[in-house]
């Protein structure tokens, strides 16, 4: 059996980013999907944008259709096993838009 992973789309203090960041480095968790942050837009040099086993979604879990959001992650999940490009990428460098 594999590591588990979290998915976190709700705010509130239930996830301790430090604790999932260690958790993650020291392998006692396989990846994170994160759609919220406690602090956002995260800073440029938020552990959290380059992490290799963490996913940021751009906070809009509540705005999606279930069907075309899960139609996304399947097919982004398939790409990133094909080591092809992601759709709907956020650059970073641009921020969030509010």
């Amino acid at each position: 059996m594999g590591l588990g992973r979290l998915v976190n789309v709700g705010q509130g203090a239930h996830v301790v980013e430090q604790d999932l960041l260690a958790a993650l480095n020291e392998g006692r968790v396989g990846g994170a999907v994160l759609d919220v942050l406690a602090h956002e837009p995260p800073s440029p040099n938020s552990p959290f944008l380059k992490h290799p086993r963490i996913l940021l979604t751009p906070h809009i879990a509540s705005d999606v259709q279930v069907e075309g959001g899960v139609a996304v992650i399947v097919e982004n999940l398939r790409r990133e096993r094909e080591w092809t490009p992601f759709l709907n990428l956020v650059d970073p460098s641009r921020g969030y838009q509010i």
